[in-house]
């Protein structure tokens, strides 16, 4: 039965394939609890044949690996001649067998690079203990286990090393997927420069993915694996699979420049990000900065509310990391469908409609929003940083939020004075808060506006959007939708406020002709979409186009009205298959 699972892309691409399960086997595990050797010169021999032979495999690593990588490689060798030195002496001064040794030095750094608080050294230990796993096989004199015939596969794990991932490529595999990972790791990395499609699939267990299905598509264009695809689904990706590489080429030069459209219309490409791992790569995909960075990461799975260095320790390394790029930081919007494990279950009979959001910030103003205002503003002088109230309903919210935010202010500068520090922006997802725009921005000093189109499409047609019973309401191109979006862009611009579009609608193809039209050239999307974005933008002439659809949004009774319309404005069938 066909199933769709949504991940975050590592790297772009898409494959339909055979479906093949990577099991490592984890050597460390297997080293016996005590083990002492009389001989440690012999000993010393054996990890030295070992090192020599684990060498000799990331030697030819280097040689077969793109430029670019040859020194992401290398920095292997250094990890693992430091940890053979000390392997050695524990071997001389502890009568410990080889095996013995090399786990002893892995979990010693295992626990440094925990404590070390940087989620990029953290990062490593993947590697590290590749490398330990490696040199204990080939002292156990272990075969590599089953060969399995990767040619135009997908490989399903739990995760892959560099050394794993490499000789996957030489062997013809052409898709991955794994539960753990980031986007900056090096298989990551490498992944990108091999142009194997990657997707991490973090809240999906691959094992039982992998044991159900026989067959799944990689889209890591839109981020989803889809296992045992129907016939449909597998004539659509046939028709698209053959020009995604030549159209993912395109959108990666575009990615690389500024966004102006045939008629000289400036469009901003900024990214939606919920991690540092993300913003470490923002530069490689092309973002004109940081649109919307998610918090919620920082809450969910902890058994504590962070503390406010945690916090300001996050952003001022989302700062530095973004080099003076705008980054517009939103409160954080947890509940409903982000449960936190320290404030427990709450029993509201609609989460979507219940305490999230700047709703759930109120209740527990002194535990969640106090602590996060306090590190903002100490982090706000640290770089481009600007913030954003989400779930916003009513222009009381606003007010209460800006008067503690200017109480917050004056605890820590002694004055209340409001014109160095960050502008304060609010996120129209609510269909109060749109409908009553006016009204806010007239009321409040709100510097800036984000339309976050996924929330208010739910709200507009009462569609919940993870309910797939409902998917067939669930549009963001209904009229209804779009008329919202119209009116919103109209009130900002009219009076000098920026307006952009933050949900999921800014970054498919037949939404962007339209949100130019209505004159929103500020655009945050998902880095993978960043190219496509600007592929798009670089291809459209507005001043032609955008009479004829304000009309469309005007008269248009349905998204079909919509789709139909806009297909033929883009023209284009590769870019709408894409979508």
């Amino acid at each position: 039965m066909e199933k769709t699972y949504r991940g975050i892309v590592a790297s772009p691409g898409i494959h339909i394939g055979r479906i093949v399960s990577f099991r490592k086997i984890d050597y460390i595990s297997l080293v016996p609890d005590s083990c002492r050797v009389q001989d440690t010169a012999k000993e010393i021999d054996r990890l030295n044949e070992a090192f020599s032979k684990v060498m000799e495999d990331i030697s030819r690593l280097i040689d077969s690996a793109p430029e670019s990588d040859k020194l992401l490689i290398e920095s292997e060798k250094l990890m693992l001649e430091s940890m053979i030195s000390e392997a050695r002496h524990l071997i001389e001064s502890h009568g410990v067998c080889a095996e013995q040794a090399v786990k002893r030095i892995y979990e010693k750094y295992r626990e440094e690079f925990s404590r070390s608080g940087s989620d990029l050294i953290e990062a490593r230990i993947v590697d590290l203990k590749d490398l330990a796993s490696r040199i204990i096989e080939k002292l156990m004199k272990h075969a590599a286990g089953e060969e399995e015939i990767y040619r135009d596969s997908i490989v399903f794990a739990d995760e892959v090393a560099p050394h794993d991932f490499l000789d996957m490529v030489r062997r013809g595999v052409k898709g991955l997927v794994t539960r753990r990972g980031g986007v900056t790791s090096h298989v990551a990395i490498l992944a990108r420069s091999y142009g194997i499609p990657y997707i991490i699939l973090s809240d999906e267990p691959t094992a039982d993915l992998d044991k159900r299905s026989k067959e799944a598509i990689i889209d890591a264009v839109n981020g989803v694996v889809i296992t045992d695809p129907g016939g449909n689904t597998l004539d659509k990706y046939r028709k698209i699979a053959m020009e995604t590489a030549r159209m993912l080429e395109m959108f990666k030069e575009s990615s690389r420049v500024e966004a102006y459209t045939i008629d000289n219309v400036r469009v901003v490409v900024q990214c939606n990000m919920g991690s540092l791992d993300e913003v470490r790569v923002m530069h490689e995909y092309g973002c004109d900065g940081i649109g919307l960075f998610r918090m919620e990461f920082m809450y969910v799975d902890r058994e504590r509310p962070p503390s406010e260095d945690e916090i300001y320790s996050l952003l001022t390394k989302i700062a530095e990391l973004s080099q003076g790029k705008e980054v517009v930081i939103r409160a954080p919007d947890i509940g409903a469908d982000k449960p936190v494990k320290f404030i427990g279950p709450i029993k509201d009979p609609n989460p979507q409609l219940g305490v999230r959001g700047i709703r759930l910030l109120y209740r527990y103003r002194e535990e969640l929003l106090e602590p996060f205002l306090k590190a903002f503003i100490r982090a706000s002088r640290r770089g481009n940083l600007r913030l954003m109230i989400p779930m916003v309903s009513t222009l009381d919210e606003v007010l209460d939020f800006l008067d503690l935010y200017r109480s917050m202010l004056a605890a820590y500068t002694g004055s209340r004075d409001e014109s160095r520090v960050p502008e304060i922006g609010i996120m129209v997802e609510t269909p109060s808060s749109a409908v009553m725009i006016d009204a806010l921005l007239d009321n409040a000093p709100i510097g800036f506006v984000s339309i976050g189109t996924n929330d208010l499409t739910q709200y507009m047609l009462a569609a919940d959007r993870t309910n797939p019973e409902l998917q067939y309401l669930y549009n963001d191109l209904d009229p209804s939708v779009l008329r919202v979006v119209r009116n919103v862009s109209r009130a900002s611009r009219s009076r000098g406020v920026e307006v952009k579009i933050c949900g999921e609608l800014a970054g498919r193809s037949r939404a962007i002709p339209i949100l130019l039209s209505l004159g929103i050239t500020e655009l945050s999307v998902s880095p993978a979409y960043v190219g496509k974005v600007k592929y798009i933008v670089r291809r459209l002439k507005i001043g032609e186009i955008r009479d004829r659809i304000e009309s469309l949004v005007t008269n248009a009774s349905s998204y079909r009205d919509i789709e139909k319309a806009i297909d033929e404005v883009i023209g284009s069938k590769e870019l709408l298959l894409l979508d």
